[in-house]
Order: structure tokens, then sequence, then C-alpha cells
């Protein structure tokens, strides 16, 4: 897994071309290739979503309610199931229950860069290792991990001297 390639979709909606400006100029200064597709209605979004195999989706918390839900519908029945993470203003409260978590709109490159990178952990690949003596426990934890939207790679060991020989 250390040797894959790995590149990332990301999708900004956002009214305002500032805005998508910094999310554009922060990803590609990001550790991965991102590659950045966006939209400037919930209609247009809606849209890609239903054709691109998009993994991260960002949604400028200005959009009213509807449409910010219109939106992260669209991202659930994607068949790349994406992250949703709205871009709020710094004092916002939770934009919206349909989403996955909530960041506060960049002001700077550097500050879009930073989100972006924090943002993209959640598609990239980690590996696990359960270490437990219990062969169903391991199993139990392993279907639970695996069960989950991010890509684990997950192992197990009987002990820890087994835990530590694994490279």
């Amino acid at each position: 897994m250390a040797n894959d390639v790995v590149s990332v979709r990301m999708m900004i909606v956002a009214k305002w071309e500032t805005e998508r400006e910094f999310w554009r100029r922060g990803a590609a200064f990001a550790g991965v290739r991102v590659e950045v597709t966006q939209a400037e209605s919930a209609a247009e979004a809606v849209e890609q979503l239903g054709r691109a195999g998009i993994d991260v989706v960002v949604i400028d918390a200005e959009f009213g309610e509807p449409h910010r839900s219109a939106v992260a519908q669209a991202a659930r029945g994607a068949r790349t199931h994406p992250i949703v993470v709205y871009s709020a203003e710094k004092d916002s409260d939770a934009v919206g229950a349909d989403g996955d978590g909530v960041v506060t709109r960049p002001t700077t490159v550097a500050e879009a860069q930073y989100l972006v990178d924090r943002i993209l952990r959640t598609r990239l690949p980690n590996r696990v290792l359960v270490v437990d003596d219990s062969a169903t426990t391991r199993s139990i934890v392993k279907k639970i991990l695996m069960a989950t939207r991010f890509p684990l790679e997950v192992s197990d060991a009987a002990e820890g001297a087994a835990a530590f020989a694994r490279p």
C-alpha cells in the first residue's frame, strides 16, 4: 500500500468564485494528487455527482437548506459514497445532519491547503492491526472496521510478539 499511487477527486460547490479559488489553489498544494471539479449551483452538483466518481464534496454553507440537502443526498446515492463536508463561517452552527463534517471557510490558500489535507485523510487508505488473544474478538473488531466508509487494510495478530513481527 505504501507504493500505491493515490489521487482523489474533490468537488467544490460554492456560489462565489473567490471561495472556489481558495479551495482549488489549496488542493493544488495538497500532499496527494487532487482532481478538482466545481459547481456553482446545487443542480449542477447533483448532475455531476450522478456521472463522476467524486471522493469528497465540499459544500458552501451559504447555499440554502434545500440546496445543501439535495447535494448531500445525491452524494449519498453516488457509487463512490463521497465524504460530504460543509464550509461555514467560524461561528456557524452545525449545518445539517446529512453531512460528515463542518470546517471553517478558508480565507487564505494556506488555510485551504490545511483543510484539504485533513479532509483527504478520510479517503486515503490506512492500515489497522487488531491485536487480541481472542480470535472471536479480533473477528468482531475486523468486521466493524471493514463496515466503515473509510478505506482500511485490516489485519490481525493473536499476541503482541506477532504484532511486532509484522511488516
